[in-house]
């Protein structure tokens, strides 16, 4: 955890275990460059049905309350060159006991990597969030994540290039609204690739996913893309987001967005500008120049998906 800062959670005597960790504040700073990796695997049969290992947090692991002002978390990558079989936040990664704040905050140019050999997951680009998140007056753009797939087993996904807005819903705690105000979330990627005709890889939510609770104000969403390549059987959604919870976008602009699925079989691609499986609500908002392209043996409409495709 934390390739460049690490914040760590309280540890509590009862479930969910993890409490909240120290109050922290960085402004006028850079954090770049850093790295977090897992060069161990632990042995199928103990936590994974398979060979595993994780490493979440390139720039931050957040376990406590965090407030960036004025700061660029840039360039710092999480998993290229490990063993890790499940990887997360390029950038800023959040625990769900957690608070993190982002005031005239830069974040670009973070990676997630996995591959070979246990590589299957590959999430939040730039920002893992999964307790209480306020972004105002930020940049979230050029983050990317990255899964190249080396089997058929298991999991085989990019998600959430730029950021990912979670919750522990099995840790019965009530989760905050999260809000990002006045903020660009740009060119931003999920790409997923595989050459085993018997894996189905996926790239979902190019710009971001939610599964919470979260309002968008007077904010731009463009640029962002969702791509898979494979030689069998090809998914993408999302390109600008996939949105899974309780979401309102108000004032804001969601454009020139991208879903691509690639395959030498099925090919589904879904939401140039959005995939919504949740609850939305679109406010004075304009939703524009997104696109879905999809090559493969066969393919489906996305308004056959069960979801609804917008832009």
């Amino acid at each position: 955890f934390g390739g460049g800062i690490w914040i760590p959670t309280s540890q509590l005597p009862v479930p969910p275990f993890n409490g909240t960790g120290a109050t922290v504040s960085i402004s006028d700073s850079t954090i770049t460059g850093n790295t977090v990796t897992t060069h161990t695997a632990i042995p199928a049969g103990q936590f994974c049905p398979f060979e595993c290992g994780f490493a979440n947090g390139g720039g931050i692991d957040n376990g406590g309350v965090l407030t960036l002002a004025n700061v660029r978390v840039t360039d710092n990558v999480a998993g290229a060159g490990s063993l890790a079989s499940g990887v997360a936040a390029g950038g800023i990664n959040s625990h769900f006991a957690s608070t993190l704040l982002l005031l005239r905050t830069v974040v670009s140019g973070n990676r997630v990597v996995v591959g070979p050999p246990n590589g299957r997951d590959a999430s939040s680009g730039g920002i893992a969030s999964s307790g209480g998140l306020t972004i105002e007056d930020s940049s979230i753009s050029d983050n990317s994540v990255e899964f190249t797939g080396a089997n058929a087993e298991g999991d085989q996904v990019a998600l959430a290039g730029g950021l990912e807005v979670g919750q522990c819903a099995p840790c019965g705690i009530p989760h905050p609204t999260a809000t990002i105000r006045n903020t660009f979330i740009t060119g931003n990627r999920a790409v997923a690739t595989a050459a085993d005709v018997d894996a189905v890889p996926a790239a979902f939510a190019g710009g971001l996913i939610d599964d919470a609770p979260l309002l968008i104000e007077r904010s731009v969403i463009s640029g962002n893309s969702a791509r898979t390549v494979a030689a069998g059987a090809a998914a993408a959604d999302g390109g600008g987001m996939e949105i899974d919870g309780t979401v309102t976008i108000r004032d804001s602009l969601v454009a020139h967005n991208s879903v691509v699925a690639e395959g030498n079989g099925p090919a589904l691609a879904n939401g140039g500008g959005i995939a919504n499986f949740g609850d939305l609500t679109l406010e004075r908002t304009l939703v524009l120049a997104n696109s879905v392209t999809a090559h493969g043996a066969a393919g489906q409409h996305p308004f056959g998906a069960p979801s609804l495709a917008i832009g």
